[in-house]
């Protein structure tokens, strides 16, 4: 699931304030791999090693552009945002990556710099089961319903 938002910076300081999203790294390009390999590379920098670290879990992420903080854009990592990250950093020399990952790469390499926000959801234990699990998407989308209440899903995805 990503998505872009162009909206004021005002929204995204609230979602960002009001769920306590911390701000764990950023996306830049990587001039010295493009000048040796040839061909544009992207790297990610997180904040420390233990955002890295914790970065590893299954959450909810938003990437800013660093231009105007108006343009914003939701996804869920469900494998962590260090995984994520890697497809998104790959999409930029391999097209078989899939057309979200092409597409979020070249929006990183066509800004320069792009903020991360990171939020690890809690979690649920299910009543019928008892079974453990995450609410990532599920948290992702309320945030949606929220403050995007006229967004719609079946066409937008």
């Amino acid at each position: 699931i990503y998505f872009v938002l162009r909206y004021s910076g005002k929204k995204l300081e609230t979602i960002l304030n009001r769920y306590k999203f911390v701000k764990i790294g950023e996306i830049t390009r990587d001039i010295e791999k493009t000048k040796a390999k040839g061909q544009p590379w992207l790297k990610y920098t997180p904040y420390s090693k233990d955002l890295k670290d914790w970065s590893k879990n299954e959450g909810v992420y938003i990437t800013v552009d660093d231009s105007d903080f108006q343009d914003f854009y939701f996804g869920s990592a469900m494998k962590g945002w260090a995984k994520r990250c890697g497809n998104y950093l790959t999409g930029l020399r391999n097209k078989s990556a899939g057309p979200t990952n092409v597409k979020a790469a070249k929006r990183f390499w066509g800004i320069g710099k792009v903020f991360v926000y990171y939020y690890i959801p809690g979690k649920v234990i299910l009543p019928e089961t008892g079974e453990e699990m995450l609410v990532t998407q599920s948290f992702e989308n309320k945030i949606i319903k929220e403050f995007f209440p006229h967004y719609n899903v079946a066409q937008n995805r």
